[in-house]
């Protein structure tokens, strides 16, 4: 069982197959996050923004792309500003802050290298937008006016980036949610719940949040694992447990007669009932049907 990059998850697929060993992997993530105009927009704002910045990004469901749709959209991107504004990052030995820093130097270049070439594409940066200096700070950011074909709206960020972007119709928004190699979580905001489930079922993607964020991986009841590049398998619920299981089959006869009626010999005359059989279960003619329930009959008469 791995819980860590698509990389290293390929790598140890690989290695495992040598041995024929079965592998639990849970990949990267480019968790997506749909608002409909009938969401409840504070709710879904503030979820925005909790959902994308836990952990400073840095947590497999975190949300990474979020699509709203167009009536809302202005009203949405300003009240996720002025709450990202509100965030209190840092360190403080009391707890007295909100996130704290990017874990390690490679993954801050990651963040800065994805963010710097979606800003010379065309993205605007509405707040943050950069390293506090030489620590491993970097400050919660809100940007819009992205592409879907952006390396920010593809590869794993795993930064406190909150990429907005805006769609017509629910066809739009699956499509825009699908158009990615990742399907690990998502989330669906609507105040419409058939809506809501059918845009959810339409995602590919391992689990789908509706008008909450987060929500997969911390239920320990129910199964959690991606799909495409997010990796294979389930661990959680019923179905961990029979991810790390060896199920096995065994299966006791109670009957004592001396044979079964698929047993030799089969010959013209058992042929013949059986095809009589598999006629009356599949053929449109009423003849055929009539003609199948005696040569069922004689058939396991003939075993006793």
């Amino acid at each position: 069982m791995l819980t860590g990059s698509t990389h290293t998850g390929k790598i140890i697929m690989e290695k495992a197959s040598n041995y024929l060993i079965p592998v639990e992997l849970e990949l990267g993530g480019k968790d997506p996050m749909i608002v409909f105009n009938d969401a409840n927009i504070e709710r879904a704002a503030n979820a925005a923004v909790w959902g994308s910045l836990l952990n400073s990004g840095q947590t497999c469901v975190s949300i990474e792309r979020i699509y709203v749709q167009e009536k809302i959209y202005d009203d949405f991107v300003n009240r996720v500003v002025k709450k990202v504004k509100k965030v209190k990052q840092g360190w403080d030995p009391n707890g007295d802050v909100d996130i704290g820093s990017i874990s390690t130097e490679s993954q801050m270049k990651t963040i800065e290298k994805q963010l710097n070439a979606a800003v010379k594409k065309g993205a605007k940066i509405l707040v943050g937008g950069k390293r506090k200096g030489k620590t491993m700070f970097f400050e919660p950011t809100v940007l819009i006016n992205l592409d879907q074909k952006m390396e920010i709206m593809q590869e794993e960020t795993f930064g406190p980036i909150i990429c907005i972007m805006k769609f017509k119709d629910k066809d739009e928004a699956i499509r825009l949610a699908n158009d990615s190699i990742y399907g690990l979580n998502a989330s669906v905001w609507s105040s419409n719940k058939t809506k809501a489930l059918s845009t959810a079922r339409g995602i590919m993607t391992g689990g789908v949040a509706i008008n909450n964020v987060c929500t997969a991986s911390a239920n320990f009841a129910a199964p959690f694992g991606g799909a495409k590049q997010s990796g294979i398998g389930r661990y959680h619920g019923p179905y961990g447990l029979h991810a790390f299981s060896n199920i096995k089959t065994i299966n006791i006869e109670k009957d004592k007669k001396d044979k079964e009626v698929n047993w030799y010999p089969f010959r013209n005359e058992k042929y013949n009932r059986f095809l009589n059989i598999f006629k009356s279960l599949f053929s449109d003619k009423k003849l055929d049907k009539i003609k199948g329930l005696p040569a069922m009959i004689k058939l396991l008469r003939s075993e006793k």
